[in-house]
């Protein structure tokens, strides 16, 4: 039988391959920098499902100053305290006090680029959709995405709300 001739170039490959399988610690750069594990964001929105229900309380009885504060840097830099205090009062007036929620999906995504940073840096947001029961409005569909800050805080980056189809 004859011996298999391999390119140079696929004997390096090979070799290199094999040496680096061989060689404790030196492991292949991660093919998805950045992209977190099913595990992690599992935990992201279970942290940032978390950090929505004492926004949300706040929102609920119309606590919308407090709201704002504990909101995201980069909510801040969108919308004025006064703009969403004025904006939260027509909302309420429309659809009343909230009787019920329940979340009826999550979302982890990545995307939202710091507040103040130029570079590019993107933290996680993860949005929740919720089948809620005003006392005005009846059955309304809230969305509340919430963004992991620069200082590892999930806090609310926006808040919809609609009447339910």
């Amino acid at each position: 039988m004859k011996p298999l001739a391999l390119p140079a170039g696929l004997l390096v490959l090979l070799l290199g391959l094999s040496l680096s399988l061989a060689t404790p610690g030196l492991r292949a750069a991660d093919p998805f920098p950045g992209v977190a594990s099913a595990a992690e964001m599992e935990q992201a929105k279970r942290e940032a499902i978390n950090a929505m229900e004492p926004w949300l309380q706040k929102e609920d009885v119309q606590d919308d100053a407090t709201a704002w504060d504990m909101a995201s840097a980069r909510f801040k830099a969108t919308v004025t305290r006064e703009a969403w205090i004025e904006g939260a009062k027509s909302v309420h007036a429309t659809y009343g006090p909230c009787t019920s929620r329940r979340i009826v999906s999550t979302l982890y995504s990545r995307g939202v680029p710091s507040a103040g940073v130029t570079n590019g840096a993107q933290n996680p947001k993860v949005t929740a959709t919720f089948r809620s029961t005003f006392r005005n409005a009846g059955a309304a569909i809230e969305t509340v995405v919430f963004t992991r800050d620069d200082d590892g805080q999930w806090r609310a980056l926006s808040y919809a709300v609609k009447p339910a189809s």
